[in-house]
């Protein structure tokens, strides 16, 4: 019998040595490269936009002070007392520069429709907003209508500079908001 769990011993251990000696780890192979798409054309308009300088009080050109006459000079260790009134120098008026605004780059051609877009969803949340009663709202409500709130004066504020891509984002994002509070019973 020993010798039976013997032999069953060195088989068994030939049989695990022959099948671990080829055992070797697979790796995948590197996947090919990605390459990009080409971006797509874009027309480029630039809008030349109106800008008027503030109107500014004329300067006055400021007379040089008179000539001071050399003090003569003392024994006294002590500098000179200031009269307190140090004097002005004469600067001259900056030169009138017309002062013209950078273009604004618009990268479409049919802007007006874009802002009429974006003035349509900012009155679909303010109408929204306007039949929502604001003291109702639970602490996450109150915060969702500031923020549609904030959104909307950001999207005015993108209207004003003609930045109408991030106008009709900040617009959508308010409508959005708006659409989700919950509305009061009129």
């Amino acid at each position: 019998m020993v010798r039976l769990a013997r032999t069953l011993g060195v088989v068994l251990s030939l049989m695990a040595l022959a099948a671990c000696g080829k055992v070797q780890a697979k790796t995948p192979a590197p996947p090919p490269a990605l390459t990009p798409p080409s971006p797509p054309s874009a027309l480029i308009v630039f809008v030349p936009i109106e800008y008027t300088e503030p109107e500014t009080p004329p300067v006055q050109p400021t007379t040089p002070p008179a000539p001071v006459a050399p003090k003569p000079t003392t024994t006294n260790s002590r500098p000179p007392a200031n009269p307190g009134n140090p004097p002005a120098t004469a600067t001259a008026p900056p030169p009138d520069t017309p002062v013209t605004a950078p273009p604004v780059l618009q990268t479409t051609t049919n802007s007006t429709e874009i802002e009429k877009d974006v003035r349509e969803k900012i009155d679909s949340a303010n109408r929204d907003l306007g039949r929502v009663t604001y003291t109702t709202l639970s602490k996450d409500g109150k915060k969702s209508f500031d923020d549609a709130k904030r959104f909307i004066q950001i999207a005015e504020d993108y209207i004003r500079t003609r930045n109408f891509p991030y106008a009709l984002r900040m617009a959508l994002k308010a409508a959005d908001l708006a659409a989700q509070l919950p509305k009061s019973d009129q």
